[in-house]
């Protein structure tokens, strides 16, 4: 979706603003997809809270990702690298997510495809408020953490990302 206009919304020390987004476009968009991939991929099957990895990703890895993983698994998380999934199985993925956790990156816009759901987004050095306003938008919980940024990477505080994973929940 196209961003026609920015607010002046922003998170604590961030440098953009906020972006607008329409979402009735976004449910357009995801009524759309699932009306015409309802018979693709119908096999696989995921769990409903998610970890977006950028394992693969040149910038905006958690560096710490293991320890992070160990605490999130213990709360019914699944790891799941976006690129090694197909578009049609990102959509399913992410339709029926009830919780998505990850850092800033691409991948996170797929929670237009969520209903209801509660988003942690991770950042480092990059605060940026559209995560925010596209969680307003879909009606999704939403809590950020700051990580510690570490060159173009990120290290977290583990007990940091739970405490917003248990704000949203």
């Amino acid at each position: 979706p196209s961003l026609p206009r920015e607010t002046e919304l922003t998170y604590p020390g961030s440098r953009y603003k906020g972006y607008v987004f329409s979402p009735s476009a976004y449910r357009y968009l995801r009524s759309r997809i699932s009306n015409n991939i309802a018979e693709k991929s119908k096999d696989m099957t995921f769990s409903k809270r998610v970890y977006v990895s950028r394992k693969d990703a040149p910038v905006r890895r958690v560096l710490d990702e293991t320890a992070l993983l160990s605490e999130l698994s213990a709360n019914g998380f699944e790891r799941y690298v976006l690129s090694e999934y197909s578009v049609v199985d990102q959509f399913r993925l992410f339709n029926q997510a009830d919780f998505v956790v990850g850092p800033m990156g691409a991948g996170l816009t797929n929670i237009a495809f969520s209903e209801d759901a509660a988003v942690v987004t991770i950042f480092g050095d990059d605060l940026n408020a559209c995560y925010y306003t596209q969680s307003q938008g879909m009606g999704h919980r939403f809590a950020y953490v700051r990580g510690e940024p570490v060159n173009e990477d990120i290290r977290t505080r583990s007990e940091e990302v739970m405490q917003a994973v248990d704000l949203v929940s």
